[in-house]
């Protein structure tokens, strides 16, 4: 076995034997069901932020799929709302 973790074969094409882990973006996205976890709302909420534009997704092969930082910025937006305007000193 080479070090990359191929193996030749007697047709030329090398066969990988171990695959190194992806490091892709998709693995820092979270599913609908783990952002209403977060979030303490239910699955049908969260589709529902969706569909009032409040909530921004991704729609991968028809999964919804969330970045961590659009979730920290509703969270953020909901703290602030929920606080309301501060009155002057």
């Amino acid at each position: 076995m080479a070090e990359s973790g191929s193996v030749e074969t007697p047709f030329g094409a090398p066969v990988v034997r171990e695959l190194p882990p992806d490091p892709g973006p998709h693995e820092r996205l979270i599913t609908v069901r783990a952002v209403a976890a977060r979030l303490g709302l239910s699955s049908a909420s969260v589709y529902k932020l969706c569909q009032r534009g409040e909530l921004r997704g991704l729609r991968i092969g028809g999964a919804l799929r969330f970045s961590p930082q659009v979730i920290d910025d509703y969270v953020a937006r909901c703290a602030a709302n929920a606080a309301g305007p501060t009155a002057p000193a």
